[in-house]
């Protein structure tokens, strides 16, 4: 089992496993409503993910026809996405304590924001220096 929630501690959830690769997607939308280059996701099915605490607490943001995303709405923490019909939820991992042992790729790359570095191309500090 793995536990996540929002910054503030007011949302609190339990996942067994994750039902797909992280995925860091580069879509404009993520990017919005995440204000990042990109977003780590992973699909979780609902029969794997428990609401600790703090469900009531999440408010919902129609991003698109068919898509909406959830966040706290006491800090704003995107904690997951849902598109109609889906068989999973688009989870937003680096809301997890802690990461399952996965693989990552990357999706939307012709939406890349362009200009940033990334990876082993920049200095790399353990603190900010």
């Amino acid at each position: 089992m793995y536990q996540g929630g929002c910054h503030c501690g007011t949302i609190r959830y339990q996942i067994k496993k994750l039902a797909t690769t992280v995925m860091h997607c580069h879509c404009h939308t993520c990017r919005k409503t995440n204000a990042a280059p990109m977003v780590p996701t992973a699909g979780v099915t609902p029969a794997d993910l428990t609401w600790l605490q703090g469900k009531d607490q999440l408010t919902e943001y129609r991003s698109s026809e068919n898509k909406s995303r959830y966040f706290c709405r006491h800090c704003g923490c995107h904690i997951y996405a849902l598109r109609d019909n889906a068989p999973y939820i688009v989870l937003r991992v680096a809301t997890l304590d802690e990461l399952p042992e996965t693989r990552c790729i990357n999706i939307w790359l012709n939406q890349r924001l362009e200009g940033l570095e990334y990876g082993d191309q920049l200095e790399n500090y353990q603190e900010m220096p």
